[in-house]
């Protein structure tokens, strides 16, 4: 499973990119296939840039969360008993 760490701040897996790929919300605009990176332009017009990096790198706070359909990046401080961002 690849994991990607986006421009804007957040951490997408492939299973993730394909999905809003699938749904509409991005569309492809350029990629490097040897450096791994992707560009996206979102439903409002916004460009996200993707890195591929190891699971092993995201922060504390950041969770793959492995489901049926795929897996996904979940941000552990938004959740209730999460991690208090003030620590």
């Amino acid at each position: 499973m690849t994991v990607y760490g986006g421009s804007d701040g957040a951490f997408y897996t492939d299973w993730e990119v394909g999905w809003n790929l699938e749904s509409g919300d991005w569309q492809v605009c350029m990629w490097d296939e040897d450096a791994g990176w992707e560009l996206f332009e979102t439903q409002s017009e916004e460009l996200v840039w993707l890195l591929p990096m190891d699971e092993s790198e995201l922060p504390e706070w950041a969770e793959v969360e492995r489901l049926d359909r795929g897996s996904r990046v979940v941000d552990r401080r938004e959740q209730p008993g999460g991690l208090d961002p003030l620590e």
